[in-house]
């Protein structure tokens, strides 16, 4: 044994943790009624969450939007314009407003667009019906429904309880926050008054006048707004395309599906209707103008008409126009000349300024000249060469200086060709003054009165260009209005899951189960931690004291016959701890041995322990005496089923002068006999310390090889310590579950006051738990004792926790 101990604690932390494992496996086993119906009344509880909990599915949709950044309708709409007119482009770029899916997103979540659903939908009015446990919401499938006014917008929210409904009308139950509840009976189709508007409750199909349990409530749109906007989710699932997804988590379905079906809807049909607000208002502007510009040229007309018949003219357009286009053509000749002589003039000066003696000369002319160009060219060729040259050679440079004096022929030549240029230009420039002049001098002789029709022919016909471009626009506007469409289209309609995301039965369930595990635990575990009983070994193995041996639970606590009931468990339990006290406290062959037991209080098994043990020194042929010396409440006659006599005890023979042997009763057991307690004296402990005593035991150490002192529990009286003197061993009996582990405090004090070493503890009623062991540790000591060669049937639980412990 102590080399197994040795070895145990040797193996380290890993062992140790083995250890902890194993203890919080075989507390499950142990407990397992405990943990199955934890599990089980947790599963109970979670499936009824899951039936009390209203099933939520997601409902999706994807919008997909023509965004123009990532090449969507809107840009090719544009592009096409671009490729019409400018006119039909810049009416057409008021149409293809550019369009984000970022924006996009935004516009889905806004309060204003919910709202218009909210509305539209009447989801500010929610309808219930009450089941066992809880409530379920409606909506199609309701036997009533709600009508709300148009202005019907209540400031705060309103519960209505159904408690009767017949085929004329139904009894309501009015409930507001903060207000006195109200019930009474209206008929069906009667209004029913609001805070702000009010509403009309009337039957429908599915209407049961058996059934009225039912609630709807109204609340205010805002709320409700704000309410779906707070469950609603819009993101963008791939930034490479322009598509939405939206999710709204629901009770019902059909309800989601609907929802969002018409914010979509609504979304697309405000998308369209902002750029029919484009095209309206482009249309109302040109109407406008045409209003205006259609009576201008009416009065241009009619100017013209009233002018000609007053002064008899018939066509002047022909001659009009003649005149026109040679001072038209004139006019532009004379502009010619003076560019290209200012620019003949801007490149003499350049070339004349000393400062760009050595720069390139810009070519300017309009209309280049050959001769020039051909000097120009060869001048500037000669100018870079320099620039080359001169960044390797000096000024003295024979090829330097050959290339100053071709630059500068060159310049002169160049300088000649510029000046007989502008002569040339100046002569042309008269030319065309003297030729305008002559048709100036033509047209200021026309007469007044032709002058006069001009201008009216020309107010006239601008009008009349200006009324046809406006009509034009027009009708391309309309064309363009009759062909729009939103810049967003769905592409995956709205539908919700098969399966709900709420609740997660299999994971409630889960959980459940592990909580059905955890607090049965958690409660043992607290109940280990707040009882302070002895429940093993380990606690007197904690306490620095030595155990000696351990007694399993006996449902029947008797006196054992060695001799009939050699294979019983309890029979092998104490030949086991016989055979401990003989190894531990050496028990000599040739002399008596006194074994004296005690504990801390009445209860714990001393009496039963010292009786057997006493029987099964007995059963080894040793003469055995067992003396009752609990003077205060004998139970050795009790347990060993013979009357007490009045005049034969430890009491009697200290108080009477009587020999021992007139004390001693004769059992069935020749080998086995027994001194009782007597009655009961007043002053036990007066008793005990007589000289009396000591000649009573002396006398026994004579004629016995085991005398077994049967002493009060210490921890009470201490009587016990009185007679620890005449005894050569001490057992001190403990019991599972009933000592207090303080009273092990109890031992330690024994052994000190008693001087005595050789104290060692028995654990009594130590029961046999689901694991197979024994107050965790007995299962291999002590819990064999089914008798030699019986093999022993192992649970399924303790198979697990042998297979463990290898």
């Amino acid at each position: 044994m102590a080399e197994n101990l040795l070895s145990n604690s040797g193996k380290g932390e890993n062992a140790e943790e083995a250890i902890d494992f194993e203890k919080i496996l075989a507390d499950i086993i142990d407990h397992w009624k405990w943990f199955v119906i934890g599990v089980v009344l947790m599963i109970i509880l979670g499936l009824l969450y899951i039936q009390h909990s209203a099933p939520r599915y997601n409902v999706n949709a994807t919008v997909m939007v023509d965004d123009d950044q990532k090449g969507g309708m809107s840009g090719m709409l544009g592009s096409s314009s671009s490729g019409s007119n400018s006119s039909f482009g810049d009416l057409s770029s008021l149409l293809n407003v550019k369009s984000s899916v970022d924006n996009e997103l935004l516009i889905l979540q806004t309060r204003d667009l919910m709202h218009k659903v909210v509305v539209d939908m009447h989801l500010n009015v929610n309808y219930y019906k009450r089941v066992p446990l809880g409530i379920r919401e409606l909506y199609k499938d309701k036997p009533f429904g709600i009508t709300l006014s148009n202005n019907a917008d209540p400031i705060k929210g309103y519960k209505f309880e159904i408690s009767s409904w017949d085929e004329k009308g139904i009894a309501l139950i009015r409930k507001i926050k903060d207000e006195d509840d109200s019930t009474f009976f209206v008929k069906w189709g009667d209004s029913i008054p609001l805070s702000k508007g009010k509403f009309v409750i009337y039957k429908q199909t599915f209407f049961d006048k058996k059934k009225a349990n039912y609630t709807f409530v109204i609340n205010p749109i805002k709320s409700e707004v704000q309410g779906i906007l707070q469950n609603l989710s819009a993101e963008i699932p791939n930034k490479q395309v322009s598509a939405i997804n939206l999710t709204l988590p629901v009770e019902i379905p059909s309800k989601g599906e609907d929802v969002l079906d018409t914010l979509i809807k609504e979304y697309i049909k405000s998308n369209k209707d902002q750029k029919n607000a484009y095209a309206d208002s482009t249309i109302s502007f040109i109407n406008d103008r045409l209003g205006l510009v259609s009576g201008e040229l009416t009065n241009a007309e009619s100017g013209l008409a009233d002018y000609k018949k007053k002064n008899n003219i018939a066509d002047l357009e022909a001659q009009a126009q003649a005149v026109i286009s040679s001072s038209s053509e004139y006019e532009k000749q004379l502009n010619q000349a003076q560019v290209q002589l200012a620019i003949v003039n801007t490149m003499l000066d350049y070339v004349l300024n000393t400062k760009n003696n050595q720069r390139p000369v810009p070519s300017l002319l309009a209309t280049p000249d050959p001769a020039l160009e051909s000097i120009l060219t060869q001048y500037n060729a000669l100018v870079l060469q320099k620039e080359r040259y001169a960044t390797t050679n000096t000024s003295e440079n024979p090829g330097m200086i050959a290339l100053d004096s071709q630059i500068g022929k060159a310049r002169k030549e160049l300088i000649g060709n510029l000046v007989n240029m502008k002569n040339n230009m100046a002569i042309g420039k008269d030319a065309a003054l003297q030729q305008n002049a002559k048709v100036q001098d033509f047209i200021h002789n026309v007469p007044d009165k032709e002058k006069q029709f001009l201008g009216l022919s020309r107010n006239q016909q601008i009008k009349q260009t200006l009324y046809l471009y406006l009509l034009q626009r027009r009708e391309e506007m309309a064309i363009t209005k009759a062909s729009n469409i939103a810049n967003a289209r769905v592409i995956d309609s709205p539908s919700a899951d098969e399966l709900p995301f709420k609740p997660k039965k299999m994971f409630i369930l889960a959980a459940c189960g592990l909580l059905g595990l955890i607090l049965p635990y958690g409660l043992l575990f607290i109940t280990n931690l707040l009882d302070n009983r002895i429940k093993s070994e380990n606690d007197i193995k904690d306490a620095n004291i030595s155990m000696l041996g351990g007694v399993s639970h006996v449902l029947n606590p008797h006196p054992i016959d060695f001799i009939k009931e050699t294979r019983s468990i309890l029979s092998e339990q104490f030949r086991t701890l016989r055979a401990n006290v003989q190894f531990t406290f050496g028990l000599d062959e040739g002399k008596c041995n006194t074994i004296l037991f005690t504990s801390s209080m009445s209860g714990e098994g001393k009496s039963f322990i010292s009786l057997n043990l006493a029987k099964s020194f007995a059963s080894l042929g040793k003469r055995t005496i067992i003396v009752d010396l609990d003077l205060r409440k004998p139970r050795l006659a009790e347990n060993l089923n013979i009357p007490l006599s009045s005049n034969s005890g430890v009491s009697n023979f200290v108080i009477t002068p009587m020999n021992p042997s007139d004390i001693i009763v004769k059992t069935d057991d020749q080998n086995f006999d027994v001194i009782f307690s007597g009655p009961i004296p007043p002053n036990p402990t007066e008793l005990l310390q007589n000289d009396r005593a000591k000649e009573l035991i002396n006398y026994l150490k004579t004629q016995y090889d085991i005398v077994v002192l049967d002493a009060p529990p210490y921890g009470l009286v201490s009587d016990a310590l009185l007679l620890a003197k005449y005894a050569d061993t001490t057992i001190y009996v403990t019991r599972e579950n009933y000592t207090y582990k303080k009273q092990l405090n109890v031992v330690s004090e024994f052994k000190r006051n008693s001087k005595k070493s050789d104290v060692y503890v028995v654990l009594n009623d130590i029961t046999e738990k689901a694991s197979g062991r024994y107050g965790y540790g007995y299962g291999y000591g002590y819990g064999y004792g089914y008798g030699y060669g019986h093999e022993e049937k192992k649970s399924f639980f303790r198979k697990i926790i042998q297979k463990l412990r290898k």
